[in-house]
């Protein structure tokens, strides 16, 4: 199998697991200060909401500059540079800040790591190497699942619950950090020509973007929030076609139902049920071990049951 260097996949391994350890950093820190369900319902949708907005807005950068490196080091040491901060985050309110700004500059590397993938292998290995990138992402999310049941349930019998969660905090922060500084030195960029312009050009065709934006901003936006776009949208008629759409039906009501079960889960184990937070993040391992593991699975039916 035909493929480029792959020592970058490495970077997204440590990412993951500062990734897997705060998923429930967060909720379990949120209920440690004082928070309850519809506080980390709410820690959840803003978080959602900051990440779907750092899609938009990465996605269309990184098709303007072509560039990858620098989406997948700011996605990194963003992460970092926030959760630094957790052990100083003594209210929910305060909480709500970090999780959306970390999650919002997290979605610049996530935006081009599929795009990694497809530029690392021939167009016939795709699946393959998407399954690659999946199992180093997920195996990489369950090693931070295990460090924070390690972490939580060793420290917070001699340091105590908040002291134990806000020094995971700088952990997490230390793997984003480590995997930025992979990132830098193993992300390939794509060999794309770019044009040269000189800085009278790129002034005037910067202008001349800015003022058309302006200009017809009102057109564009009615267009596509006006009544019969979204009818058509709701119909299927897009440029991605009727069966893709249908696709995204499905996969907006399946991670509705996951988010509706999974967001309060680690709040109704800790409160209710009384789970300590060792044992929280220990029971997630068995959930995202599944799905670390399912990627080969699921790469090896793909060609004989095909992809639906």
């Amino acid at each position: 199998m035909a493929r480029v260097e792959g020592r970058w996949l490495w970077g997204y391994f440590l990412a993951n697991a500062a990734g897997g350890a705060a998923s429930l950093l967060v909720p379990l820190y949120a209920y440690h200060l004082g928070g309850t369900a519809t506080d980390v319902g709410a820690l959840a949708s803003t978080a959602s909401f900051a990440g779907i907005l750092g899609s938009v807005i990465w996605g269309r950068a990184a098709d303007r500059v072509r560039r990858r490196r620098v989406f997948v080091v700011m996605g990194f040491w963003g992460f970092s540079f926030f959760y630094l901060f957790l052990p100083f985050i003594h209210r929910v309110a305060e909480l709500f800040w970090l999780n959306a700004l970390a999650t919002f500059l997290w979605m610049s590397q996530a935006t081009v790591a599929t795009l990694l993938v497809l530029e690392s292998y021939p167009k016939a290995d795709w699946e393959a190497g998407l399954g690659r990138f999946n199992r180093y992402a997920g195996l990489g999310w369950m090693v931070g699942l295990g460090m924070g049941a390690f972490w939580t349930g060793v420290l917070s019998r001699a340091l105590g619950e908040g002291e134990a969660l806000q020094s995971l905090g700088v952990i997490t922060s230390l793997l984003g950090l480590g995997a930025g500084l992979l990132g830098y030195f193993t992300v390939p960029e794509p060999k794309i020509p770019r044009p040269r312009r000189t800085f009278i050009g790129t002034m005037v065709a910067v202008g001349n973007f800015l003022v058309e934006r302006f200009r017809y901003a009102p057109a564009r936006i009615y267009y596509r929030l006006g009544p019969l776009q979204i009818v058509r949208i709701m119909q299927g008629k897009t440029k991605i076609g009727p069966d893709l759409t249908l696709y995204f039906y499905g996969a907006l009501l399946a991670a509705t139902g996951f988010s509706v079960f999974f967001v309060p889960l680690p709040l109704y184990l800790r409160a209710v049920l009384g789970v300590p937070n060792g044992l929280v993040f220990a029971l997630y391992i068995l959930h995202n071990g599944m799905n670390a593991f399912s990627y080969g699975w699921a790469q090896r039916l793909i060609p004989r049951i095909g992809h639906r």
